[in-house]
């Protein structure tokens, strides 16, 4: 299954602008885990719904790993500087911080693993998120602990016009 970007969308860097205008909608991202010691390489899509309010973000996810596993999760972002938002989920402690650099945005949290042998550890997570010349956004992140690189995180994430799947077909459509 294939999703083409939103025709109205225009990310030409990755500002926070741009993310307002990107995540306020429907999302969908698809992409892996990859374990480091293991070489295990997780598949997962995720079906997100933005919505604004002021300058705070709600992000649904639908998460669907590709070997059956599925997670419902809620971010909540919300400005605390010109160009910097913290974020809540249910399995990040504290909270995460996404802020600007050059023409990146990073996010940057503790979270706990959801994957073989990490499975509820926490590790910190940190994310490079940049906008693609095709209109679509990458996530590289790496997961680590005490320093020591955990796995990596990648994900292609592209705004749809409208939702053209729902939660089972997104299970479906990417095991």
């Amino acid at each position: 299954m294939s999703f083409s970007p939103a025709p109205s969308l225009s990310i030409a860097t990755a500002s926070l602008h741009s993310l307002k205008t990107f995540f306020d909608g429907h999302v969908v991202a698809t992409g892996y885990f990859m374990s480091r010691f293991r070489k295990i390489k997780r598949g997962i899509s995720i079906l997100m719904r933005g919505s604004w309010e002021n300058e705070r973000l709600t992000l649904d996810q639908d998460i669907a790993f590709h070997d059956g596993a599925r997670e419902r999760k809620t971010w909540r972002y919300r400005r605390i500087a010109a160009s910097v938002y913290e974020g809540t989920r249910e399995d990040v402690s504290g909270t995460a911080i996404i802020y600007p650099n050059g023409d990146v945005l990073c996010r940057d949290y503790i979270g706990r693993m959801r994957t073989g042998t990490f499975r509820g550890m926490k590790a910190r997570f940190r994310d490079v998120i940049a906008a693609e010349p095709d209109g679509t956004v990458a996530v590289h992140g790496v997961v680590s602990k005490w320093g020591i690189r955990l796995g990596t995180i990648t994900l292609r994430l592209v705004h749809v016009a409208a939702p053209q799947i729902d939660r089972d077909q997104l299970a479906a459509a990417t095991a």
